[in-house]
């Protein structure tokens, strides 16, 4: 069991990677303590004041969808349109696409009601569909099996809601 003060120290660097991952990783792979990365990190303000400018390549300032810390440009399409193994943990590449579904599904009021994959109106599947193309472009052609994974995840996430009414 970790301690309170590792919880906290991990807690700073979950927050310090989300605020800028790149940062981070380059630290990491310098061999950077976790101590020394955690207290000589700048401010949120600051970090967030340098993530607002837009560098050749990087993501516009309001982006539509926070994408979790992995970047989502290195994968391509079959590792994210992967499956997760049966008792496996799902890779870096299987959470972002799972993440980036479920965020789109929410955006276009999908997730809430998680309707029959049948009863959602062409235009909300439209919009879900260019909402996760926009996001993870590398699937711009794979939109049957995009289609297939939003309605699995629509059946576990009504199987979830009916199992956790009180």
């Amino acid at each position: 069991m970790a301690s309170a003060e590792e919880n906290i120290l991990l807690s700073r660097l979950l927050d310090l990677f989300r605020e800028d991952p790149d940062r981070i990783t380059s630290l990491v792979q310098a061999g950077t303590s976790r101590e020394s990365i955690a207290n000589n990190s700048p401010s949120p303000s600051s970090t967030a004041s340098s993530l607002a400018t837009d560098s050749p390549g990087s993501r516009s300032s309001d982006p539509e969808i926070d994408l979790p810390a992995a970047n989502s440009a290195t994968f391509t399409a079959d590792e994210l349109l992967k499956p997760r193994s049966r008792r496996m943990k799902a890779t870096a590449a299987e959470q972002t696409f799972a993440f980036i579904l479920r965020e789109a599904a929410k955006k276009c009021e999908i997730w809430e009601s998680a309707p029959h994959i049948k009863d959602i109106p062409a235009k909300n599947i439209a919009k879900f569909e260019k909402k996760v193309t926009r996001e993870l472009p590398q699937l711009a052609g794979h939109s049957k099996e995009i289609l297939r994974r939003l309605s699995v995840s629509l059946i576990y996430r009504r199987n979830h809601m009916n199992n956790t009414k009180y």
